[in-house]
């Protein structure tokens, strides 16, 4: 028996709240608990107030039959039947008009708690993915991790938390009440039960399982639809282009309708336990009813217990629909506590010193090695060479020979399976990226770019109230931006659009020099950054980079052996081992 008891949805789902609840949610959770003792015990009191007046209304000489009754007339000073009515409806209309404003207060209690803990656990979850790796991003869905950030918890609030304070709150409630009917009338107690327990096992057990599944599919059809939103969004021009509007509206719509489908089908089903137990209610009176007419030699006696059943089932009914809701709710969103329990949830972000590394003399490799999912032929193999401090070293190397990977090393998004990168003889290691990051700047072939002001894109993550102006001008003045800025209506406080829609190619490459350079980036890496580029500005920001004040160690990886025609070195990288090391004229009478 304990082991059922154990082993149930409500015992299992609220040890699995309970787990992931921070020690301070959880003392918030025990209020929660206190509160809706209150609320039940509200509750009971509106109903053992509710039935006596039902009974007066029913058998007026009932006033005289009970003392407590004959007290109230007799305080109250309504000696007439009418007029002691009225007394006593106008004091219930007080009573429960009392009990449900507190009972609403209790209810905005659990509300705030449940949506805080949404907050706290779609923090967690940030947490949790950005802590997961380059690697983890690279192989994972972006709609995936947005769906399971965003509306995980918020599901998770609204359907496992919600659900469970509800069950707690309606059981409790259920308790005090059936107690109270028990106490007052063992016959009623026994009518109300069985009803309620038969009726309410096969309204449950018909839809749990369709529920689970329903909640499956909800989060899987979620994630699906944010997937086929962001292909037509992020790849309209070549939508447009393909002629593939068609296709991509039609896989978006049967995914969207696939997904209210299953809205639908939960809807109805959450209207089972309402319609279902209203039936059943109302059958128990007609059962009642056919005994009064048929069997009983006391009529009137069995009206007034029928006015008290309706009077139970008036309050009963809610307690047991919200309850079942609460059950099938639970049900319905327990696949959120998979993907919450999956790799926990992290209170905070890992704390690492960020104080900038020392670098005065070298960068060395020694001997570095990695391998992309223990693949057979590493990416980079045993791979050494040094930079020394201010110099600027070009990189080049055939698509798939390992540039790409020593970048990621270099910035510690991948960690070497053998050997280190080493600053001043001292090895990059996890504890000491932060420091090391804090001193590099990486400018991609596709510069990331908020929908925010040019300002903001090169002060990136900074508060706008903190922005240093003055070295952001220096920055911008460096990567030969700052005249083009100064053309415009609204200067550095002109918005770009969302990745810089309005902005050329070559000045969306200027930005991300300017953010390196505002950080005063020590160590620059240009990956590819004038690739996608025309030679004519290919040129430009060849020459930016060139024009970039002295003091700084430039890394140039790139396919056009022109971009890297100020570099002091450049080095050949072929199935990731160093094969060659050149001069620029060198490099190009090679070619030729």
């Amino acid at each position: 028996m304990l082991k059922k008891i154990r082993n149930n949805i409500v015992s299992i789902t609220i040890r699995r709240i309970l787990a992931l609840l921070s020690p301070t949610e959880k003392r918030r959770g025990l209020r929660m608990v206190f509160a809706t003792m209150l609320g039940a015990l509200l509750d009971v009191a509106g109903l053992a107030f509710m039935v006596p007046v039902m009974l007066v209304a029913t058998d007026p000489e009932y006033i005289q039959k009970s003392n407590a009754m004959r007290w109230v007339q007799e305080t109250s000073g309504f000696t007439d039947y009418p007029s002691f009515m009225m007394f006593l409806g106008a004091t219930l209309l007080v009573v429960f008009l009392i009990k449900n404003s507190i009972a609403l207060l209790i209810h905005y209690s659990h509300s705030n708690f449940s949506f805080s803990v949404a907050t706290s656990v779609a923090h967690r979850q940030f947490i949790k993915y950005y802590q997961k790796g380059f690697q983890f991003f690279k192989s994972t869905n972006s709609a995936e991790i947005i769906n399971n950030i965003i509306n995980v918890p918020t599901l998770f609030a609204s359907g496992v938390l919600i659900s469970a304070i509800n069950f707690v709150a309606e059981t409790m409630i259920m308790v005090f009440i059936i107690t109270g009917i028990a106490i007052i009338d063992t016959a009623l107690f026994c009518a109300v039960m069985g009803v309620l327990i038969p009726s309410g096992i096969v309204i449950y057990n018909s839809s749990k399982n369709k529920l689970y599944h329903l909640g499956q599919e909800q989060i899987k059809l979620t994630r699906t639809n944010l997937s086929r939103l962001n292909q037509s969004i992020f790849g309209y021009v070549d939508v447009k282009l393909t002629g593939q509007e068609q296709h991509f509206l039609n896989t978006y719509i049967e995914s969207q309708r696939k997904l209210n489908e299953n809205q639908k089908i939960r809807y109805l089903i959450s209207l089972i336990p309402t319609r279902g137990l209203e039936v059943i209610a109302i059958l128990g009176i007609v059962v009642i009813f056919a005994y009064t007419f048929y069997f009983s030699s006391d009529q009137n006696q069995l009206f007034g217990f029928i006015a008290l059943f309706a009077a139970a089932f008036f309050r009963v009914l809610p307690s047991m629909n919200r309850l079942l809701n609460a059950l099938m709710g639970m049900k319905n969103h327990s696949i959120t506590l998979n993907i919450l329990e999956d790799g926990g949830l992290p209170n905070e972000l890992e704390k690492f010193d960020v104080t900038p590394i020392p670098f005065h003399d070298n960068i060395e490799f020694r001997d570095i090695s990695f391998s992309y999912n223990k693949a057979e032929i590493p990416a980079v193999r045993n791979l050494s060479f040094t930079v020394l401090k201010g110099e600027k070293i070009g990189i080049i190397g055939e698509s798939g020979s390992g540039k790409t990977t020593l970048v990621n090393l270099l910035l510690r998004f991948l960690e070497e399976e053998k050997g280190g990168i080493y600053i001043d003889g001292v090895k990059l290691t996890k504890e000491n990226t932060p420091g090391w990051r804090a001193i590099v700047g990486y400018v991609q072939q596709r510069v990331y770019l908020m929908d925010a002001t040019i300002r903001e894109n090169v002060a990136f993550g900074e508060k706008p109230e903190k922005i240093d102006s003055k070295r952001l001008e220096w920055a911008m003045k460096q990567a030969k931006l700052w005249d083009f800025v100064s053309t415009l209506k609204e200067t550095m406080y002109t918005r770009i659009g969302e990745n810089g829609q309005q902005l050329s190619g070559g000045q969306q490459q200027r930005v991300g020099i300017a953010r390196a350079l505002y950080w005063n980036s020590e160590v620059l890496i240009f990956d590819e950054a004038t690739s996608s580029l025309d030679n004519e500005t290919e040129t430009a920001i060849t020459e930016s980079i060139e024009g970039i004040a002295s003091g700084q160690t430039i890394f140039v990886i790139a396919h056009r052996i022109t971009t890297l025609k100020h570099c002091d070195r450049i080095l050949e990288i072929k199935h990731g081992q160093l094969v060659g090391e050149w001069q620029y004229a060198d490099l190009i009478q090679n070619i030729l």
